[in-house]
């Protein structure tokens, strides 16, 4: 009789991104303020300028901060952008590192493992696959999965609106409605990018620990509510 291998248990990962716009050049910067221009003719409400808009695509922004905990031990690792020694501290090893190296460690973190992110399947996912496909590194996990592949990625972002079919709520929002302990204070996503050039890299990487143990409570409360036909 055949045993199967012991499941391991789910990592929880996160990411924290800024614009490249002052490594564009100025054409790539005319292409895209007349792209953002017809975007804000479409929609008024729209309030971010071209060069934000920049972090939120891996042709035009990278990644400075990736987080990975395991839920269930309560151990990951925080990779930020920087230069200097590996500590730990309750189960959490502090890594500065490129970018690259960054998208190296994950992929080999999370091969054949499933992950669970809060609007991973949107954005985390497909970002730091473009990533390493800009820096030649090799996806080791199918991050940007089809929605139905819980076992590869589940994010929790779309189980709450049952994909699509209700509104979507931000984590902050969602932490809130849950009775979960909301990870955002004076730093939120709008000002990573204002935290960064200040030189504050050290604070954004434990504003995504935050998001991550933020996110490990939302699926602490969910998993278990999932319907049997669709795990």
């Amino acid at each position: 009789m055949s045993t199967s291998a012991p499941r391991r248990e789910p990592l929880v990962v996160d990411s924290e991104c800024v614009s490249l716009w002052d490594k564009l050049s100025e054409r790539q910067r005319a292409h895209l303020e007349k792209l953002h221009a017809a975007a804000q003719a479409k929609n008024p409400a729209l309030t971010e300028t071209a060069a934000d808009r920049c972090a939120l695509e891996p042709a035009t922004g990278k990644a400075i901060v990736i987080g990975i905990l395991n839920p269930v031990v309560k151990r990951g690792a925080v990779l930020y952008e920087g230069s200097g020694p590996t500590r730990r501290e309750d189960g959490i090893d502090w890594i500065q590192c490129s970018e690259a190296e960054m998208l190296s460690y994950l992929w080999r973190t999370i091969q054949g493992r499933q992950i669970v992110t809060f609007n991973g399947f949107s954005f985390d996912g497909p970002f730091l696959t473009g990533r390493s496909y800009i820096h030649g590194i090799k996806p080791l996990h199918r991050c940007a999965s089809r929605w139905y592949d819980r076992d590869v990625h589940m994010d929790l972002r779309e189980e709450l609106s049952i994909w699509g079919k209700a509104k979507a709520y931000n984590l902050d929002f969602t932490c809130e409605l849950l009775g979960i302990p909301s990870p955002k204070g004076e730093l939120d996503g709008s000002k990573v990018g204002e935290w960064y050039r200040a030189g504050r890299i050290a604070e954004i990487a434990a504003y995504c620990l935050r998001d991550l143990w933020a996110t490990t409570a939302l699926w602490q409360h969910l998993a278990p509510c999932l319907p049997s036909w669709t795990k």
